[in-house]
């Protein structure tokens, strides 16, 4: 679904908005100025004032609001329709160059085969088996299509097959982070009446017992069990745990024996167990929670292979233990990585695959991944060899406790996608599936590179370019567009972008600053970017940037800036502090107003990030690189700005406020424009990207 942007009717808040455009694609009409109503909040001993605080609408109905973001896009819009041609040129070269199939390949389970289907004119894919094997009758499992057609802007989150292959567990949503927990039987190809609300949308709220009758759900700090064919107003509480700041993960063992019920936090964890054969029982504990531990449990025949990073708090390490005796007393070290290499490990993904003969270990050495296979029957040991020295790599779930073979996906910023399958015994590596790009994409006139830019305190920040080979100049005058994100340990892979090619084919080089905050190299590389160190975050983005000039990759006045999310805290920072480094920005969603916004919604997963804003020092350090909270009376760079107004996790007024304050000191001659996405379930189109590459193209001047 295209994002929607409206156009409010201005009435009583603002004069009549009348816009007109010159001959050379000026705006003659000023843009709308936010009224300014002070608002002070007593802390610390201080006033906190806040002038915009009135465009906060946690109701996103004061009509008041409505018409100022009307104004903005009507303003916003009107100004970017002057790169209309450019714009449509890019959106046609995006949509050809952008994958039309998706890396589904059929996975056995079973004694069916599951796989999806894709296509063009659908907005959804098509969940298909066959029975038997790849000859079998195609079976749909599920269609999205068809539930869209009643239920406008569907979102499908977590799939789950019974143990016995005759039910299909489901989460659909039309409203983040609300979803309905539904079951369809697939021999009667019906969805049951029995559906459950609210429950998480996670990857791991739902798990089957082996009954294939008992369903297990979650909702936040809540566990439920669900009895087919029964009332869900009569379904059971099995555990729930009062703790703030904690959620519930429930799944199931690759090897089926149990359920893992993971009480996590995002920094800290607990598991528990139970025999996936009797959804009678209760659950043990394996270890109680210890403040920054964390650890994640693999079933193997009696034993538990289980990913910690027991006793440093940082490095994560495998260690060994068995079912019978699983407390941390027992545990044993069973694989320690050596200086340097981490391994793969986040709430959200654990790099290890489990499997009754061999071992996959996702692992990163100076930022690069690798997989490393460990043989249970022989002992040995190894890392894959992987073609090219800068890529993204990682192992995709599916295969079966017994299987001899795993599969993986490979990619590179000049290479697509890539499915393979590789078997163990035999070492035998198999391409199955590639990413089609179209337009006859050729991947050897693009070249990709790692650089190193000295940060301010010694530390070497990775960068990661990607160039088309025969535009590229070693004089110092190329355009460069240079993005980061460094936050919460997430980072931006090199990985492969359709869309980019349209910058890459207009000699723009595409660069990504790998910054402290972010996990790209290990958990170290993350703490040294978070709490009171945060500022090395944006200091390292600045670092990368004066490197790049420095070592003429790229002109000193052809620097534009992107980021997403949490990574606008760099571009927000950089613009207060050397507004003339960047020739644009272009910033979605970034919450901008980041000191009231960490007051107001914090909670332990951002306290360990940021800090606790409830303490002086914590908050004078936040305050001290807070976007909105440091803008200042001086030119500040063209920028291109989009907020979104139903998200809850990052609110609109972060980013709204910010630019309303920006327009009241800010040099009016650079454009300052501001997009409210008003749509529900926003997702990005091909039509939105162009409209960024066009702001950027023209601000660097590139007028291919």
């Amino acid at each position: 679904m295209p994002k929607r942007f409206f156009w409010w009717p201005l009435r009583v808040v603002f004069p009549v908005l009348i816009i007109s455009i010159s001959a050379t694609g000026e705006i003659a009409q000023k843009p709308p100025l936010a009224k300014a109503e002070t608002h002070l909040l007593q802390i610390h001993g201080e006033e906190l004032k806040d002038d915009y605080y009135w465009l906060k609408d946690t109701t996103r109905s004061n009509p008041e609001v409505l018409a100022y973001l009307g104004a903005e896009n009507s303003y916003a819009s009107a100004y970017l329709e002057t790169m209309d041609s450019l714009k449509n040129v890019l959106e046609k070269e995006i949509r050809a160059h952008t994958p039309w199939n998706d890396l589904s390949y059929p996975s056995a389970l079973g004694d069916y085969y599951y796989y999806t289907k894709s296509d063009p004119q659908k907005g959804y894919m098509v969940y298909c088996r066959k029975p038997g094997g790849l000859e079998g009758d195609e079976q749909i499992i599920l269609d999205p299509n068809d539930l869209a057609a009643r239920e406008p802007g569907l979102k499908l989150a977590q799939m789950e097959i019974s143990p016995d292959h005759r039910y299909l567990a489901f989460l659909t949503s039309s409203r983040e982070q609300y979803y309905t927990l539904r079951i369809k039987d697939l021999e009667q190809n019906r969805i049951l009446t029995e559906q459950i609300a609210p429950v998480l949308g996670f990857q791991s709220a739902i798990a089957w017992a082996n009954d294939s009758r008992t369903l297990f759900y979650a909702r936040q700090n809540e566990l439920y069990k669900h009895k087919l064919g029964t009332d869900p107003w009569d379904d059971k509480r099995v555990f729930w745990d009062d703790t703030p700041g904690f959620w519930l993960d429930i799944s199931r063992s690759k090897d089926g024996q149990y359920l893992f019920l993971n009480i996590t936090n995002g920094q800290s964890n607990e598991f528990r167990f139970m025999p996936a054969d009797d959804p009678l029982s209760g659950f043990t504990i394996i270890h109680p929670r210890e403040t920054g531990m964390q650890y994640y449990p693999h079933s193997h025949t009696g034993r538990f292979f289980i990913l910690t990073n027991a006793d440093d708090g940082e490095t994560f390490k495998i260690m060994i233990t068995t079912v019978e005796q699983p407390a941390r007393e027992h545990w044993a070290d069973f694989i320690v990585p050596q200086t340097n290499v981490t391994l793969a490990c986040d709430p959200y993904h654990q790099g290890l695959q489990v499997f009754r003969d061999y071992l996959v270990v996702e692992e990163q050495e100076y930022g690069l991944k690798y997989l490393w296979i460990i043989d249970l029957i022989s002992g040995l040991d190894y890392r894959l060899d992987l073609p090219e020295p800068i890529y993204s790599v990682y192992t995709v779930g599916g295969a079966e406790f017994d299987s001899p073979s795993f599969r993986f996906v490979y990619e590179s910023m000049t290479r697509p996608q890539t499915l393979y399958e590789y078997e163990v015994r035999t070492k035998r590596l198999e391409k199955l599936k590639e990413l089609e790009v179209g337009l006859d994409y050729d991947p050897s006139a693009y070249q990709t590179q790692r650089v190193y830019a000295q940060a301010q305190d010694g530390d070497w920040i990775p960068v990661s370019l990607v160039y088309r080979e025969d535009l590229f100049t070693a004089d110092g005058t190329n355009p460069l567009l240079l993005t980061a994100y460094g936050a919460y340990g997430g980072f931006l892979d090199p990985v492969f972008e359709g869309a980019r090619i349209s910058l890459l084919d207009r000699g723009v080089v595409f660069a990504i600053a790998h910054v402290r905050g972010g996990g790209f190299a290990g958990p170290k590389w993350y703490d040294k970017g978070k709490g009171l160190n945060k500022k090395k975050t944006f200091t390292d983005f600045l670092s990368c940037a004066d490197f790049l000039i420095q070592q003429m990759i790229c002109a000193p006045n052809r620097i534009a800036g992107y980021s997403e999310n949490e990574g606008g805290l760099i571009l927000g920072y950089v613009a207060n502090h050397r507004p003339h480094l960047f020739r644009s920005m272009v910033l979605d969603n970034p919450p901008m107003d980041h000191l009231n916004f960490v007051l107001e919604y914090g909670s332990d997963w951002i306290y360990n990030e940021y800090g606790i804003p409830h303490i002086k020092g914590d908050f004078d350090y936040i305050r001290s690189y807070c976007p909105y909270q440091n803008i200042k009376a001086q030119d500040y760079p063209p920028i291109l700005a989009f907020a979104d107004y139903y998200n809850i996790r990052l609110p609109y007024w972060t980013t709204v406020k910010w630019v309303a304050k920006l327009r009241a000191v800010s040099n009016p001659s650079n454009p300052l424009l501001l997009l409210t996405d008003m749509d529900e379930q926003p997702e990005e189109s091909a039509s939105e990207m162009a409209l960024k590459y066009a702001f950027i193209l023209k601000t660097l001047k590139v007028e291919k």
